[in-house]
C-alpha cells in the first residue's frame, strides 16, 4: 500500500486537520445579508492529532495540548476571543523521533514512496485532493473562526488551492521533462530525469495556512520527496 511519511503526514495534518466548522463574527454581522446564512454558528471543537510510524498519537506525556482561540464571539460585554480547540505539542525529544522516522521512510531514496512511479504518486496525490474537496466548507469556516478571514477569502483560498494542485498534476502528467527524456550532446547520448531531493519540510503563514502549505508540500510529495 503507498504511504506518506510520518514527516508528510505532519505536513498535512498540520493544514487540514486543524479544520472544523464556524464563522466569525468579527467578518459577518446579523444585519449582513451575505452572512446571515452562517450567524450564529456554532462550531466543532478542533481536535487535530499528531502522527509517528503510521499511527496516531497524542502529545508528549511531558506536553501539554496548546488552547486554540477562534477570532472572536459576541455578547453583552462585547468581543472576546473563544476557545475553539486544542492541538498536541511536540517537544525536541518527539521531534527528532519524526525526523528519524522520515529518514527511514527516504532510506536513501530507496525508500516505498521515492520508488513509487510518478503514475502512482499522481493517483495518490489525486486520492488526497479528492478527500480534500468533501471538507471544503468544513476548512472555509475554521479559517473563518482561527485567523478572521472572511467567507469570501477563506472560500477563494480553498479554491485557490484545489486549483493550482490540479493544475500542477496536469502538467506533471503531461510534460516529458518529468518522466525522463533523452538528449544527445555530440556522440553523447544521455538519459534526464528529474530527483528527489530527500526530506522536505513545509511550513505555511498564519495569515494563508492552507494555500502556502500545500504550494510547497504537494509538488515536494509529487516528486518523491
Amino acid at each position: 500500500k503507498m504511504k506518506f511519511s510520518s514527516q508528510c503526514f505532519l505536513g498535512l495534518l498540520a493544514s487540514s486537520m486543524m479544520m472544523a466548522t464556524g464563522v466569525v463574527g468579527q467578518s459577518c454581522s446579523a444585519t449582513d445579508p451575505t452572512c446571515a446564512s452562517t450567524t450564529p454558528y456554532e462550531m466543532d471543537f478542533v481536535t487535530p492529532k499528531l502522527t509517528l510510524h503510521g499511527k496516531v498519537i497524542e502529545s508528549h506525556k511531558d506536553a501539554k495540548d496548546a488552547v486554540i482561540m477562534g477570532c472572536c464571539v459576541s455578547d453583552d460585554a462585547g468581543l472576546k476571543p473563544k476557545e475553539i480547540g486544542k492541538i498536541p505539542q511536540m517537544n525536541s525529544e518527539l521531534t527528532m523521533q519524526v525526523l528519524e522516522n522520515a529518514k527511514k521512510a527516504w532510506k536513501g531514496g530507496s525508500g516505498t514512496w521515492p520508488q513509487m512511479s510518478l503514475k502512482e504518486r499522481i493517483k495518490a496525490i489525486t486520492n488526497l485532493l479528492d478527500e480534500l474537496k468533501t471538507q471544503r466548507e468544513v476548512i472555509v469556516r475554521t479559517l473563518m473562526w482561527e485567523i478572521g478571514k472572511n467567507r469570501k477569502d477563506a472560500e477563494s483560498e480553498f479554491d485557490r488551492t484545489l486549483q493550482f494542485c490540479n493544475q500542477l498534476l496536469e502538467t506533471i502528467s503531461k510534460h516529458p521533462e518529468y518522466h525522463g527524456h533523452w538528449e544527445s550532446v555530440g556522440s553523447t547520448q544521455a538519459f534526464i530525469k528529474r530527483a528527489a531531493i530527500g526530506i522536505i519540510m513545509c511550513l505555511g503563514p498564519m495569515n494563508y495556512p492552507l494555500n502556502e502549505t500545500y504550494a510547497t508540500l504537494i509538488p515536494a510529495l509529487l516528486m518523491g520527496n
